[in-house]
Order: structure tokens, then C-alpha cells, then sequence
């Protein structure tokens, strides 16, 4: 288990390493940098403390501690500092460990962090101005939502040129149909290339700023109402976009619901139970009862339903549930509620809690900025940087041998398997230079690296073939890879935050892979070491006493009185699951075609519901003898046992001649019949047999139960018996059928346990011996500058 305090410097490392991974993360110019780096303390910074004769700053320290403090009021107090302190040197002792067995010279390890370098940096390489601009034009733009309807056809980023002109006259062809009056949804329909076109006619609803790409968004807010936009190009393909309204900002909501959840498992009957549960929620919440209280009592969401079922605000716009978004943008008044309707997770009571305008901008603006950054937009604030890095930075560039290089690709460059000649005269020509006074860096690249930078990253390009287009993506690429891994470069340099940042990972990967290899996996796959651990430490693991309980939650007194009835008896009527009877010829007792299909739904629909038990009543008509009842009831029960129906699971009932049901001489054969009446012990089923009336007439719950598992439970005396109380104003009645005794619990029961306890115990051993391996020196002078109080 990781120290609670160190959590957020480790998590932080962990969340990354489930991210997507930069498409040119395995660059050979970025490989440079990352490889073989260890940031280290500068000069000027002060040393703190040192491990393994490892010098680390007063300034890394801190920058740490002040993120993992999660109580501001304890912030440089001295338990909370030398508590800290203690933490970061056991974390620094296993960082000293990893180095000392290489784990960060292994190839794994240097994809891995040149990874997290890459994607650590982009926040850092863009340009400020820019994405100030950005930020504001975002936020003008949620000033209002617009809805629109659009049209597809799909293109590769990097198509050839012909394909992306074929895909151009295309979506012309069919803008001009649009622009002549025919309809554009119907158009959508036929055409687009968009898979949802088939369902929704490429309607997109309403929509606002940083919930599209943004050459999407930014079509979309040039246009007029009713206009249709010209044919633009996203990573997609190309589109044509008609705006049909545009309305101003809805509003930030906050509601609350009751639901009742549903899923694909449901069946009809089920699916019309949890409706009547919703509208009888909605008349009670009419005749005065308070939301809260009918929410905790009947809603499924159990994570809002003790707060009242609110939901996390968010805006109209936001919601991808058509059905909820029409609702709540309904509710007028705070206060109002809607009437129940269906989404795809359940049926749903919304109450409008409240509702607020956009915030200002200087409130909602670093946000608003940290979601540029990661939005496609950051794409233009990239190339706008890469300008600005180029000019910075004396770029020059050799345009003759540029022309030259270009000139040197062949067909397999699209297919990504191109190679170039060593001892082509051309490859030792220079193509451009980078350099940065300041930091004394000067880079100079020639045509061999454009080449070799080729020949490492070549992929195969699907649907193109024009090699001189490829060429030259390869270059401008090239191009910008070289000034983005100069600015990295300098990253370090201008940004003392990014460099903890970055040693962060660095250090996480290394922590990460050794806690893997020395504490989580051994206390994992060592079954003996954590056997034995098990056995010195067995008063760990007990057992309370627990119960095992069925708990009814009862709508009324007359409720409970069925209830109580019902569970007198062995089984209770289901009446939602029925079947067909089967008819005879007469004097007859075998089953035709007919009797054997509805036998066999009957003896499915059993095997479904294991709890069911079928009452098979016999009749016969008034002219044969009674013996052809027995033998009807006989044979149905032995085609049943047949296919697996067990005797136990079966009653019978001779009724002979007494219920015949006509005397007409054509019609005799419904006389000659085997009916069928199901009945069940679970208390489920009881549960839908006495909400057939109002769904909310009874909930069943049933389990095993320790002190504080269920507020219910807790209030009863801990004997077998049943128990009548009140609690937040709904009456329950508690059936406790079991004592089960404290008692050790066996290994298999405490495993989960036992495995976490020995990670602790193997992680403690081992930390003592590093700091009996490695020396350790504070400063403690520094320290105490630290401690305010």
C-alpha cells in the first residue's frame, strides 16, 4: 500500500500511465533528451537532505509537500513537516534502490518516460497570447447554443490530394441539391456518410463552444439561421452544416431526481413494474408528500438518493439525453417537477433544484483556458508556437538542399518501407539550423537526419500513394519536431515547476515498477508468506456478530396485514407468470403438438425462475370417467419430470367433472383440460405480488448483515423473531431467521484482508533495510526554516 500522503505524487504518475500515448513519442530528436536525463539540482538551489550521497533541494521538497498537505491550517506546522519529511525520504530510499538496480537504463523505462515527458510538456509549449485569445473567443461563443444538422464525407487527414478532391466534388454535388431547395435532412438520410445520419438525419441538436472540433464550432457560429455552410474540412472529412436555430445560453442546471433504474436484463412485466413505481412516486409527491423523503425511500441512484437525489450541475447543451434534456429545459420555476418519462437508464422524476446564468469570465477562465489546451483548437496555438520558436531561435534553412532532399522518395514511402543510400553525396548536406544564445544551444540538422528521422518513423499510409506528398508531410513534421524539441530543451530552464514535474515521473515509474516487483505482486503470488502472516496475526481477522435478516419496508398498515398472511403460507400465488392450458380428445390422456409447445414454454419459463413451483389442476368432462383426469395429470407430470422439472416442484389438484366450463356438444373439448397455477416461496416474488395493486406497497431486501450495514437492522434486538417499527416515517417488518456467532474467519474469507496487511508488513521490512543500506543525511537547519510553528 502506498503512504496516504505520497498518494497524490504517485497517483499522478499512475493516472498518466493509462493515458494515450503521443503519436510521435518515439522520435529520435525527443529520445535525445529524454534518455540518460537526470534532473538535477542547479547551483543556485539549496540542498535539503541527501540519500545515497544524492542531493535534493529545500525548493523539491516543497513543491511536493505543498500539493500533498491536504489540510491548509497544518501547512509548515512541525508535526505535519518532520511527518512529511519521514515519508519522503522512505520514497527517496526506494528511488535510490531502482537507480541502484538500473531500473531507469531499461528500454521500457525510456519509452515509457519519454512518453510522460512528451505529454508533461504540452501544457508548457503553447503560446500564451494565443491561447488567450482562444480562451475569449470560447468564452464569447457559450454566450449562446446553436443547433444545426450536418452532412459527412469522409476523408483521411492524409489522403492523397486526388482523394481529397473526389471527396470535395462529392459533397458539392450535394450542397448544390441542398442550396436548390431539396430537404436537408432527407439529404442527410441518403448521403452522409456520418453512421448516425440514419437515425437522427444528421441532426446535432443544440450545441455550444468546446463541445465540437473546433473548425466545427467556429462554421457554425459564422453562420445565419437557415444558411447553409460551405464545404469545410475537420479530421473527419469534409461537411456542409445547416443552422436551424440559435438561442442564447440556456443556463447552468442543478436538479435533482427519484429513478427507477432499469436494464437490458428487464422483461416487460418488469420494466411496467418500475413504471407504476414512478407514477405512483409522482402522485404521492401531488398529494403533499416531500421529495426528499420519497426519494430516499424509492429512488435506485444510490448516490444521490440520501442527498436529495440532486445531480452535479451542467449545462443543457451538455446532456447526450435527448429525453432529459427536453424535460428539464421544461421546468420553469424552481421547484417544479416533471411528470415520469424513460431514458435509456430507467424511468426519472426531475426537480428543477436551480438554474444560473453563464459566470463571468474571470471566474470561469483558467478553466475555460486548461480545456483549450487539451481542445483540437490547441492544434493552431502548436502551429502558431512552432512560427514563433522558429523565429526566436535564428532559424535558417537551405532551400536548395531542401528541393534536393524532397527529390529523393520512391512509391515504398507510402507503404513504409522506403530507405535511403549511405553514400549519396546529398545526405551531408546541411538543410537548417536552430540555436538559442542564451542557454548556449545550437542545433544543426542535415539531409542524413531527415533521412534516418524518415526511416524510423515510417508507418504505411492507408489509401495513399503520392510519395512526393508523403516527402514533404515528412518534412514540415521533421521541421516542427526539431523546434518543439529545442523549446523542450529549454523547458527545464524556464520552468522550475516543470522540471519537479518531470523528475515526478521520472522518480514514479521507477517507485512504481520496484513496489510492483518487491511488495504488491510478492504479497500476491507469496500464498505461503501471507499463509503464515495469517496465522501470527489471527486475532486481526473476526468476525462480528452478524444476522441474517429479510427486511420488508411496508407502504400501510393493511399491507403488512397481507404480508403477514403470506408468510404463513409455504408459497405465495405469481400471478404475473402464467400459462396456456392444454386440451384432450375425448377419453384421451396423451399430449398433441399443441400440449407438447405450451409444455415446453411452461418447463423453460420454470428453469428461468428456479423458485417457482407449478400447480397442475386436472379436469374432465362430465361424460368420460374421472379415472382420465388422473391420467391427464399423470402424464403432464412425467413429461415435465422428463425435462427436468423435480416432483418437489410440483402440485397437483383432481377437479374431475366439478368446474366444467359448457355443455355444448362442439365445444366440450375446453372440459377435457390440464390447467396450470404458479406459486413461489421467494420473497421477491411476494414483493410483486403485493405491488400488483401500488408499487409501492412493499420493498423486500435480504442478506447477511453486520452492525452498521443497515440503519433497520441495527434498531432491533439481535434474537431470531420478527419486528414491527417506524423509522423515518415508513413501517418496516424485520424477519431475523439466523445468529451467526463472532468468529476467526478462515483464510480464504479474510484474504483480501490478509494480502493488504502483508503488503504493509513486507513494505515496512523493507524500507528498514534500506535505511541500513543507504546513508541519509539532513540538514536539519534547513528543516527547522521550514517549520512555522
Amino acid at each position: 500500500m502506498l503512504p496516504l500522503q505520497l498518494k497524490s505524487k504517485i497517483n499522478l504518475y499512475c493516472c498518466m500511465k493509462y493515458l494515450r500515448h503521443a503519436s510521435w513519442g518515439t522520435c529520435l530528436l525527443l529520445i535525445a533528451l529524454a534518455t540518460g536525463c537526470k534532473p538535477t539540482q542547479t547551483a543556485r538551489e539549496t540542498t535539503l537532505l541527501k540519500v545515497n550521497q544524492e542531493p535534493i533541494s529545500v525548493s523539491e521538497f516543497k513543491f511536493v509537500y505543498e500539493k500533498s498537505v491536504t489540510s491548509p491550517d497544518s501547512l509548515y506546522l512541525r508535526p505535519s513537516v518532520m511527518s512529511y519529511l519521514d515519508l519522503f525520504i522512505n520514497f527517496k530510499l526506494r528511488v535510490a534502490e531502482a537507480r541502484a538496480l538500473g531500473m531507469d537504463t531499461t528500454a521500457n523505462f525510456k519509452n515509457e518516460y519519454l512518453t510522460y515527458q512528451d505529454q508533461l510538456a504540452q501544457p508548457y509549449l503553447a503560446n500564451p497570447r494565443f491561447i488567450d485569445s482562444l480562451t475569449r473567443e470560447a468564452y464569447e461563443r457559450m454566450k449562446s447554443e446553436v443547433n444545426a444538422s450536418h452532412i459527412l464525407v469522409k476523408v483521411a487527414q492524409e489522403a492523397n490530394p486526388a482523394d481529397t478532391l473526389l471527396a470535395y466534388q462529392k459533397l458539392q454535388t450535394i450542397r448544390e441539391r441542398a442550396t436548390k431547395g431539396e430537404d436537408f435532412g432527407q439529404l442527410a438520410y441518403e448521403t452522409s456518410e456520418d453512421p448516425s445520419a440514419k437515425q437522427n438525419k444528421g441532426s446535432l441538436g443544440y450545441f455550444t463552444a468546446m463541445q465540437m472540433v473546433y473548425e466545427f464550432e467556429t462554421q457554425a457560429y459564422k453562420m445565419k439561421v437557415g444558411d447553409i455552410s460551405p464545404i469545410f474540412r475537420t479530421q473527419f472529412g469534409y461537411h456542409i452544416l445547416k443552422l436551424h436555430e440559435k438561442r442564447p445560453f440556456t443556463g447552468i442546471f442543478s436538479v435533482a431526481h427519484i429513478m427507477a433504474k432499469t436494464s437490458q436484463k428487464n422483461t416487460p412485466d418488469e420494466l411496467n413494474q418500475l413504471q407504476k413505481r414512478l407514477e405512483e412516486v409522482h402522485n404521492l409527491l401531488q398529494k403533499g408528500e416531500k421529495w426528499d423523503d420519497l426519494c430516499k425511500k424509492y429512488s435506485d441512484d444510490a448516490s444521490s438518493r440520501n442527498i436529495g437525489g440532486v445531480l452535479p450541475e451542467f449545462k443543457a447543451s451538455e446532456i447526450q439525453v435527448p429525453e432529459f434534456e427536453t424535460v428539464i429545459t421544461g421546468l420553469k420555476n424552481i421547484g417544479d417537477y416533471s411528470k415520469p418519462f424513460r431514458t435509456s437508464f430507467g424511468f426519472h422524476i426531475i426537480k428543477l433544484v436551480g438554474k444560473r446564468g453563464l459566470p463571468a469570465f474571470t471566474e470561469t477562465e483558467a478553466t475555460l483556458r486548461n480545456e483549450v489546451q487539451k481542445d483540437g483548437r490547441s492544434k493552431l496555438s502548436k502551429n502558431a508556437l512552432v512560427k514563433q520558436i522558429l523565429k526566436d531561435n535564428k532559424f535558417k534553412e537551405n532551400t536548395e538542399n531542401v528541393k534536393e532532399a524532397l527529390k529523393a522518395t520512391d512509391d515504398r514511402l507510402p507503404l513504409g518501407s522506403w530507405s535511403f543510400d549511405i553514400k549519396n553525396p546529398i545526405i551531408n548536406k546541411p538543410l537548417f539550423s536552430l540555436g538559442n544564445k542564451e542557454a548556449k544551444i545550437e542545433r544543426k540538422f542535415i539531409v542524413k537526419d531527415f533521412f534516418e528521422y524518415i526511416y524510423q518513423n515510417q508507418t504505411p499510409k492507408q489509401g495513399i500513394t503520392d510519395a512526393k506528398y508523403v516527402m514533404q508531410m515528412y518534412y514540415d513534421k521533421f521541421k516542427e519536431d526539431a523546434a518543439l524539441s529545442l523549446e523542450r530543451a529549454l523547458l527545464t530552464k524556464k520552468y522550475p515547476e516543470y522540471r519537479f514535474l518531470l523528475n515526478e515521473y521520472r522518480e514514479g515509474i521507477m517507485y512504481f515498477e520496484l513496489m510492483r516487483q518487491k511488495v504488491w505482486n510478492r504479497a500476491i503470488e507469496d500464498t505461503l508468506g501471507a499463509k503464515n502472516y495469517f496465522d501470527q496475526n489471527r486475532q486481526k481477522y473476526q468476525w462480528d456478530t452478524r444476522v441474517t435478516a429479510t427486511i420488508y419496508q411496508v407502504a400501510q398498515d393493511q399491507t403488512l396485514a397481507q404480508l403477514k398472511n403470506y408468510l404463513n403460507k409455504p408459497n405465495y400465488p405469481v400471478y404475473h407468470i402464467k400459462s396456456d392450458a392444454i386440451y384432450f380428445e375425448n377419453e384421451k390422456y396423451t399430449h398433441d403438438e399443441a400440449a407438447i409447445n405450451t409444455l415446453n414454454i411452461l418447463v423453460n419459463t420454470m428453469k428461468k425462475n428456479p423458485d417457482l413451483v407449478v400447480e397442475i389442476v386436472g379436469h374432465n368432462d362430465e361424460k368420460e370417467k374421472r379415472i382420465y383426469t388422473a391420467e391427464r395429470i399423470k402424464a403432464t407430470v412425467s413429461y415435465l419430470n422428463f425435462k427436468g422439472i423435480q416432483d418437489v416442484r410440483i402440485l397437483t389438484k383432481d377437479f374431475g367433472a366439478s368446474k366444467m366450463l359448457t355443455n355444448n356438444d362442439k365445444e366440450r373439448r375446453k372440459n377435457r383440460r390440464v390447467e396450470f397455477t404458479f406459486y413461489s416461496n421467494s420473497k421477491k416474488q411476494l414483493e410483486k405480488l403485493l405491488n400488483e395493486t401500488n408499487p409501492l406497497n412493499l420493498k423486500v431486501t435480504e442478506g447477511v448483515f453486520s452492525r452498521g450495514d443497515h440503519e433497520v437492522v441495527d434498531k432491533v434486538t439481535w434474537k431470531t423473531g420478527v419486528y414491527e417499527l417506524t423509522h423515518n416515517g415508513q413501517l418496516y417488518y424485520v424477519d431475523i431467521q439466523d445468529i451467526k456467532e463472532p468468529r476467526p474467519k478462515a483464510y480464504e474469507e479474510a484474504r483480501g484482508y490478509v494480502i493488504n496487511d502483508y503488503q504493509k508488513y513486507l513494505e515496512k521490512q523493507w524500507v528498514e533495510e534500506l535505511r541500513q543500506k543507504y546513508k541519509v543525511e539532513v540538514i536539519d537547519k534547513e528543516v527547522q526554516k521550514l517549520i512555522k510553528k
